[in-house]
């Protein structure tokens, strides 16, 4: 036992290691927003190259997912894409001026500024209000979190929803282009005064003169023990799927560099993985290269975060199974402390 304990403090030593070079990493090794808009992205593309409807509303959900994360231009621009697609331009619309208000520019601030003017005359807001943390639903998809600013909708019959811990409610009403209408579901949603509890009888509360307690005494630490194996396997989990994800998107970027070398007529000079002037007869197929090839790179730093945070629950398991109290020797006899009438006792339990 005192060699296995031994060993594995040693493990956790050289894991802790490890982990205190991670921990000097570059932020964005461990950055949750970059790996959600590394997953969001490779759903775009899938839905780029399938245009099914059921893969936008993937893309989306992984956008809006990241958005949540840490709201920014990027995140805001790629929500009113993929909304678009779906014709849900409500969404959209609120999408592209919040990123504008975050510092989009350019094209894609052009292209946001012609979709807001084209699609104005039909959006009307609604200031919904209710507790914090309440999650807010137009029709069936969800427009975030209370509070929150007046959310835009197509003017005419909106169908709210408003759900806060397991409590549900619901309005339909007509908004007019335009308009904020401002909404407070507050009472809906207050939660129930609490049940009066009848007062417990001094004979179900207080113990009988011939009751005893058997109190083991010290720690088995198997509690400790538990957490620290599940810790292992799921770290030993997340770093095996990690290294796969490594493999596969290393396969699938040499295969599309292959690709683009042959419809590629000049590269660019900063990046010679990106084509700057595609051949004549290949420019739309160097242009979809280049889109794949930043989002499997997007895909495998994704994997290199799964596989840090990985090995870092995999450290922490086995630091925890190391420093967990040794369970106890397999004997016939426990000891016991016990409480009775007449006073405190402390003896020895068990098959003899």
């Amino acid at each position: 036992m005192t060699t296995t304990r031994s060993s594995l403090r040693g493990v956790a030593c050289v894991l802790a290691a490890v982990l205190a070079v991670t921990a000097v990493a570059p932020r964005g090794f461990a950055d949750a927003y970059d790996a959600a808009m590394a997953r969001a992205i490779a759903a775009k593309e899938k839905a780029i190259d399938s245009n099914d409807p059921a893969a936008w509303d993937e893309a989306l959900r992984l956008f809006i997912e990241a958005d949540a994360i840490k709201p920014t231009k990027d995140s805001k621009y790629e929500v009113a894409n993929a909304a678009v697609k779906l014709k849900e331009d409500d969404l959209a619309f609120e999408a592209y001026e919040n990123a504008i208000a975050l510092g989009l520019s350019g094209k894609p601030k052009e292209k946001a500024q012609t979709f807001l003017a084209a699609h104005q005359s039909i959006m009307a807001r609604l200031d919904v209000r209710g507790p914090a943390g309440a999650e807010v639903f137009i029709g069936p998809r969800s427009r975030g979190t209370l509070p929150r600013p007046p959310i835009v909708v197509f003017a005419g019959p909106v169908k709210l929803k408003v759900v806060a811990s397991g409590r549900v409610a619901e309005e339909s009403m007509t908004v007019k282009e335009g308009v904020t209408v401002g909404i407070d579901l507050s009472a809906k949603l207050a939660p129930p005064p609490p049940a009066t509890a009848p007062a417990a009888s001094a004979s179900a509360t207080a113990p009988s003169p011939g009751d005893t307690a058997a109190v083991p005494l010290g720690d088995t630490g198997a509690g400790a023990r538990t957490l620290g194996w599940s810790l292992v396997v799921t770290g030993g989990v997340l770093t095996v799927g990690a290294a796969v994800g490594v493999f596969v998107t290393g396969r699938g970027l040499d295969n599309r560099l292959a690709a683009l070398r042959a419809h590629c007529q000049t590269f660019k000079t900063d990046d010679p993985d990106q084509c700057a002037v595609g051949k004549p007869e290949y420019q739309a197929a160097a242009q979809s290269d280049n889109d794949a090839i930043a989002t499997w790179k997007g895909v495998r730093t994704a994997s290199w975060v799964t596989g840090g945070v990985g090995l870092m629950i995999l450290g922490v398991g086995l630091l925890r199974l190391a420093t967990a109290p040794a369970p106890p020797k397999a004997s016939a006899f426990q000891p016991t402390f016990t409480v009775g009438m007449n006073g405190a006792y402390v003896g020895l339990g068990g098959a003899f």
